[in-house]
């Protein structure tokens, strides 16, 4: 019985390994902060795309890669909504340089195994290229009406 027990303690110990190195890996930039908003977690394209080293950012409030050209209205849904079961949608965020840059979000709660909420998930996704496309795509079918 012993014997099974450590192998179920390795099994699951192994598989939460891998999660830590599948979040790490994904192209996605991943956050996971406190029920406060405290940064807890970054995952490599995060830091890559915002530009900090990971100390940076351990601690510190989420609202540092937030722009403050986001409409109040906007950024004060995001949290009520991810506590209701999730929240998705377009908003401005900053690099450490402080250029900034759409990003599509996707936030949600995790829950311990007896579903009581212990952190908040953000996942976005730099949507520049998308951005300036539908601009460049819009400026065409503007000038091709013109002329």
């Amino acid at each position: 019985m012993q014997a099974r027990d450590i192998t179920g303690r390795k099994l699951e110990e192994e598989v939460r390994h891998r999660l830590v190195f599948a979040l790490r890996s994904i192209n996605e930039c991943v956050s996971i902060t406190d029920m406060d908003g405290n940064i807890l977690f970054v995952n490599e394209a995060f830091l890559t795309t915002y530009g900090f080293q990971e100390n940076e950012l351990i601690g510190q409030h989420i609202r540092i890669v937030r722009s403050e050209n986001n409409s109040p209205d906007l950024t004060g849904q995001i949290l009520p909504a991810t506590l209701q079961g999730g929240w998705q949608g377009e908003l401005l965020n900053r690099r450490k340089d402080g250029t900034e840059f759409p990003v599509h979000l996707s936030t949600n709660m995790i829950r311990d195994e007896l579903g009581t909420p212990v952190a908040l998930i953000g996942v976005s996704t730099d949507i520049t290229e998308r951005k300036s496309g539908t601009t460049s795509a819009w400026s065409s079918r503007t000038w091709d009406c013109r002329g």
